[in-house]
């Protein structure tokens, strides 16, 4: 199973850069499983076309604040409509 962990933009304009910790973790933590996993961080450019050469089966949003969530919101929902995933509104 392939997947991937996206780290959205940041919607502020001071932006502080950090690693990608908390997705390298997730994603060390699949890949010892057995997983194929891969960080797609936003913030260094990372698109959703980039997330759909991938081809993953699977999409985790690593989110840290509330300013985050705007742009995994769009990524989400812009996956959704180009790949025709099935999403629960309950979720949104």
């Amino acid at each position: 199973m392939k997947i991937a962990i996206v780290r959205p933009l940041y919607d502020q304009t001071e932006l502080e850069f950090q690693e990608p910790c908390g997705a390298q973790a997730i994603c060390g933590f699949l890949a010892g499983n057995g997983y194929d996993c891969r960080v797609f961080d936003r913030r260094i450019g990372a698109t959703a076309n980039d997330i759909e050469r991938y081809e993953p089966d699977c999409v985790g949003f690593s989110v840290m604040t509330q300013d985050d969530v705007p742009d995994a919101l769009r990524l989400l929902l812009s996956l959704k409509t180009r790949a025709g995933i099935f999403l629960q509104e309950d979720y949104l």
